[in-house]
């Protein structure tokens, strides 16, 4: 195995900030990156805003990102990071910065590895400064940061396996949006066929409702059973597990149809492991397949959310069921799509369990690869062999 060299953060490139103001967004335009748009080492530029055009000429005088930058937030969400894609035109927002390699020293795919690292996370620990209001770093003493760093050639050794694995996520997320796209087409075409049926929603759906699990029974991950809480309904990863068995306990398994009961009610299939349904979140359910669930509730629970959102915090209730009529396609239009859909749906729901496997082998890779410790061929040998 090569030798490893100490370095520093600021010896692998430039460092650069955005402007420390914020122009008038805009629909449309060259993008304005915010600490949004970093989501888990991707940059997700359906959560950025745009500029006009002459904003943007404003707001990249010091800098405009190019592909290959390291993006990154110094304040607020720190630890996060992307890489800069080609193609896109875009300014830095606040509290954001780039690190521009030197690409003689530095491969940018594996600083992003690099930067997501348990060994530089413990830096960023280090060194962040906690304010009164946010948590931040100093860009001025950033990079001074101590850095171990390989070889180019190492680097992007480790930058192809742990990209192998993220590329195979990312195609199982278009995948699944893709799955989500062709069961709503479905649906939408067994309305269109006629017949349609009309009623309460609870003539056509059945109603788990979470428990209330105590807390003096939580426990960390992997003791117990995990609990599935409205928080986990965006990650689909419970944090919390618990011991507790209880006589009205539901069990959630991979594909239910799950809706949150505060603040955002969106129908959604179950794409985590099987685990314990907690309080203000229910399983909707019905005598046709899980897709034809999914599809059929989402425009009741739209109209109840729609009809709460004057309020600061909307809830859902039963009663809010009760009180709601429904349209679902008739019964042959009904059975024609569980035919055709629920094998999307399960599509969807098995990539999701490709790409959490996928992204576990990533993260238990990702420090040994970055310490050193393990040997870039054996990486790869597990790898291939998925």
């Amino acid at each position: 195995m090569r030798e490893w060299s100490e370095t520093s953060f600021g010896h692998l490139g430039e460092i650069f900030d955005g402007p420390h103001a914020t122009p008038t967004r805009r629909s449309v335009g060259p993008y304005f990156l915010n600490i949004s748009s970093l989501q888990n080492g991707r940059l997700n530029l359906s959560e950025s805003d745009h500029v006009s055009p002459e904003d943007f000429a404003m707001w990249t005088r010091r800098v405009t990102p190019v592909e290959g930058d390291l993006l990154f937030s110094y304040e607020t969400r720190l630890g996060d990071a992307a890489l800069m894609p080609g193609g896109v035109q875009a300014c830095l927002g606040r509290r954001m910065a780039l690190l521009r390699p030197d690409r003689e020293v530095a491969d940018p795919r594996y600083l992003l590895y690099m930067y997501l690292g348990p060994q530089f996370q413990r830096t960023i620990e280090q060194n962040t400064i906690h304010g009164a209001t946010v948590e931040r770093i100093s860009l001025k003493t950033m990079g001074s940061w101590p850095v171990r760093l390989p070889d180019l050639r190492e680097q992007r050794a480790i930058a192809e396996v742990l990209g192998a694995l993220d590329d195979k996520i990312a195609a199982n997320a278009r995948l699944a949006a893709t799955a989500d796209e062709l069961v709503g087409e479905l649906y939408q075409r067994a309305l269109e066929a006629g017949d349609c049926r009309t009623g309460w929603f609870f003539d056509f759906f059945t109603v788990a409702f979470g428990s209330a699990f105590k807390g003096e029974f939580f426990s960390d991950r992997g003791a117990g059973r995990p609990l599935i809480r409205i928080r986990d309904l965006k990650t689909f990863s419970p944090q919390v597990w618990t011991s507790e068995t209880r006589a009205d306990e539901t069990i959630v398994r991979p594909g239910d149809v799950v809706v949150g009961m505060d603040a955002d009610f969106t129908p959604t299939p179950w794409l985590g492991s099987e685990g314990l349904l907690n309080q203000r979140v229910c399983v909707v359910s019905s005598a046709h397949s899980r897709a034809f669930t999914l599809e059929a509730i989402r425009g009741p629970i739209a109209f109840i959310e729609g009809h709460k959102s004057g309020t600061t915090v909307i809830h859902l209730n039963k009663s809010d069921l009760t009180e709601t009529r429904v349209v679902i396609p008739g019964e042959a239009a009904a059975r024609r799509f569980d035919a055709e859909a629920q094998g999307v749906l399960d599509t969807r729901v098995n990539a999701a369990a490709e790409a959490g496997r996928l992204a576990l082998l990533r993260d238990a890779l990702l420090p040994q690869l970055m310490s050193g410790s393990l040997r870039v061929r054996k990486a790869r040998e597990v790898v291939d062999a998925l």
